[in-house]
């Protein structure tokens, strides 16, 4: 398999020495040589063009996929990716799309747009064109295989401003003209790679940035997600058939050549891979605001596209997963017997045995282990457990998939009392979930807030803007006696803070903090952290400091309960020492709604202000 990948840098004409850099398409317009001469003679252009209107071929999800294209709006601008002149018009790309490949010149159009002309022959019933002749697609043949094609997510990631969502892309697989066994990774994304970060999240969020479009070998990109990363990695096998694969393969071929932007709340990673997969003829819909990598594995999911699927679990995540409800004596005794080599105090028990493997495989990927040690824990852990005659297999929690959690967007409606004044608030998250929300589909409880606010109408007041996070993110990662794991929180934006008389502020605000979750029992976990950061209310800096402690507990028939202690020190309240308490009982009532009960007290030794609050809440 690696003599058979490494063929792809000489097919693509790529570039890079780091083994896990990313091989990029070549820029530049394909034409095609000599080899393409011998195109059928041109058939009667005006009586395909006639025929395509007639079976409304512009209107075709396949066509529209092709264009990349949805509610009238183009997501590619370059123009090289076009052929109809003046303005576009999906019904006249395809009028120029038929002239230019049944035309004169049909050579070159074949060989930049291979997909267009693969359905089309198909749809129209024209005259077969050579298109394995043309270098790029024979080289790819040559090289590479459409066998298989799976939808591959690899898992959020908080370190990766471009994942924090998730990737998504997809993997082709198969045994390629010369025999050799090959897997590829065909990718959209962003560099990501800067101090920058206020102009990172303009650029990403309202301007776009440079995107490309790779093919990697695939095992490069794992090893990545899984040693580099440690982010868990699905693979979806898609069910298709030949001309359905074939067809994919050609248009990421159209793509390689086309200057494209990213754009995280338009044209992302999710975006192009649900293009690609709309074009097996699936009904495909635009999620609401923006694509996300798991609406890609959702929309697969209802057009039964999904027979099986693998998981690949890096060293980390696979340590945590056998070790749940493991007592911490178990673990400790996991871990020392890695460490000093000495597995026979593991017994015969299946479970210590699967768990001191995969900790062993851990602990050299993090440098504290010698590798002959390891060599040596390895030969006899394996040993052992033949000896048992156990099932080697694992058995993790299936629930942990992406595509069974829930909607990535949500809008609530709230009614209550704030400050004795009964008050209507108006909240939106447009990515991705809180702390309350059901996040069973994850083994630790996270929080991720990208551009989410809340609107207010407090007694006779007018309705005002409260609070505008433009990023948040908590983390809450149990303690492990084998992989340890730190929790932690940042976040930025707008947000309303109580002064030293509790009058209600608007400073923009950036947080932090770090701490320690501990699990003490499978459903309640219990945290602190300690952090501070600093504030802008009108032009004049301030400065705050925080120490936390809360709980989350995770009960029957849909509840969740939250409850959150923090004590704060803040220069905008005059350095007065102040606490707040609050508590967020939820309750899912259907499969998208659920409602919250809020309570908040806020105090300090002069004044003291409450709040309590009954939400609806809608996902999608």
């Amino acid at each position: 398999m690696a003599k058979a990948n490494a063929t792809v840098t000489d097919f693509f004409r790529l570039w890079g020495k780091a083994a896990l850099a990313p091989l990029f398409f070549a820029a530049g317009l394909i034409s095609c040589p000599s080899a393409c001469a011998g195109a059928p003679t041109s058939p009667d252009l005006e009586q395909l063009q006639s025929s395509a209107q007639a079976h409304h071929l512009e209107d075709d999800q396949v066509w529209l996929s092709l264009l990349h294209v949805e509610h009238g709006k183009r997501h590619i601008v370059d123009n090289a990716f076009f052929l109809s002149d003046g303005k576009f018009s999906v019904r006249e790309e395809l009028r120029a799309t038929i002239a230019a490949l049944w035309g004169k010149h049909s050579q070159e159009a074949l060989c930049r747009f291979p997909a267009r002309a693969l359905w089309l022959q198909e749809k129209l019933r024209a005259p077969a064109l050579p298109i394995e002749q043309c270098p790029d697609v024979n080289e790819f043949l040559q090289n590479a295989s459409d066998d298989h094609i799976d939808l591959v997510f690899a898992a959020d990631s908080l370190s990766s401003p471009s994942s924090f969502l998730g990737h998504s892309f997809l993997k082709f697989s198969g045994t390629n003209l010369k025999g050799d066994e090959t897997s590829h990774a065909v990718s959209f994304y962003t560099d990501t790679r800067t101090k920058n970060y206020p102009k990172l999240i303009v650029e990403s969020f309202v301007t776009g940035r440079k995107g490309y479009f790779a093919l990697t070998p695939y095992n490069s990109n794992l090893e990545l997600y899984l040693r580099g990363e440690q982010r868990k990695v699905w693979e979806y096998h898609l069910k298709l058939d030949a001309f359905q694969r074939r067809l994919m393969v050609l248009h990421t071929l159209e793509l390689k050549n086309v200057q494209q932007t990213y754009l995280y709340v338009g044209y992302n990673c999710a975006t192009v891979v649900r293009f690609l997969i709309q074009l097996s003829g699936i009904k495909g819909q635009s999620p609401p605001l923006w694509t996300t990598p798991k609406d890609v594995l959702r929309t697969a999911e209802r057009a039964g596209l999904i027979d099986k699927v693998q998981v690949h679990y890096p060293d980390r995540a696979l340590v945590r997963a056998l070790s749940e409800g493991m007592s911490k004596r178990n673990q400790t005794l996991v871990l020392n017997s890695v460490l000093t080599g000495n597995v026979e105090m593991l017994g015969d028990d299946p479970r210590l045995l699967q768990s001191a493997l995969a900790e062993n495989s851990y602990v050299q990927e993090s440098k504290r282990l010698d590798p002959l040690r390891a060599q040596q824990n390895l030969e006899r852990l394996n040993a052992r457990l033949n000896a048992t005659g156990s099932d080697s297999s694992l058995s993790l929690n299936p629930a942990i998939d992406p595509r069974k959690g829930d909607g990535e967007r949500q809008i609530s409606l709230q009614a209550g009392i704030d400050g004795g004044l009964p008050a209507l608030r108006l909240a939106w998250l447009p990515a991705s979930h809180l702390i309350t929300d059901n996040n069973g589909s994850s083994s630790h409880e996270t929080e991720l807030k990208l551009l989410s606010g809340v609107i207010e109408k407090r007694g006779s007041g007018r309705p005002a803007l409260r609070q505008l996070t433009i990023f948040g993110m908590t983390t809450l990662l149990p303690q492990n006696a084998l992989t340890g794991g730190l929790s932690g929180r940042f976040s930025f934006g707008m947000d309303t803070q109580m002064d030293a008389a509790m009058h209600r502020r608007h400073p923009f605000v950036v947080d932090g903090g770090v701490g320690l979750t501990k699990r003490i029992m499978p459903d309640i976990d219990i945290y602190s952290m300690i952090g501070g950061g600093g504030g802008l209310l009108n032009f004049k800096p301030y400065v705050h400091a925080n120490v936390q402690i809360g709980a989350v507990i995770r009960e029957i028939w849909g509840m969740k309960t939250v409850a959150l202690w923090t004590s704060s020190l803040s220069t905008m309240a005059s350095g007065v020492r102040s606490n707040s308490f609050e508590i967020v009982q939820s309750k899912r009532i259907g499969k998208n709604i659920s409602m919250e009960l809020n309570y908040k007290n806020t105090f300090n030794a002069n004044a003291k202000n409450e709040c309590a609050f009954l939400s609806v809440k809608r996902r999608f």
